[in-house]
């Protein structure tokens, strides 16, 4: 996110509806890849889909999406752009929601070939 910063304030946009748009693109990466390599993970440990494996793969899925919205949600109230930020924010919020509901039943199918 650093390097996302400092390459809108070099180029004067850092304020920007631009710069909550590619904070989006970076929390949506990120829980993507985090729940996918994580599912892979147990998945492989399990040898299956253990149903208590779903349980704590469902709360880490909580926690990673928890911890992404905190850091964007921080550094999106530093741009003072007062209710852009806070709409933008609960747009970025609904999506990972619904990522995040719907990465349990991929796992399912994911890696049995359901």
């Amino acid at each position: 996110m650093k390097a996302l910063q400092s390459k809108h304030v070099a180029a004067g946009r850092l304020q920007s509806g631009a710069t909550l748009i590619a904070f989006e693109d970076i929390a949506t990466n990120l829980l993507k890849t985090t729940i996918a390599d994580a599912s892979k993970f147990t998945f492989e440990f399990t040898r299956g889909h253990e149903p208590e494996a779903l349980v704590y793969l469902k709360n880490f899925a909580g926690r990673v999406q928890h911890t992404i919205m905190s850091e964007i949600t921080e550094k999106a109230d530093r741009l003072g752009l007062g209710d852009v930020t806070a709409n933008h924010l609960h747009k970025v919020r609904t999506k990972l929601d619904r990522f995040q509901r719907t990465s349990s039943g991929r796992f399912l199918t994911w890696y049995a070939g359901e």
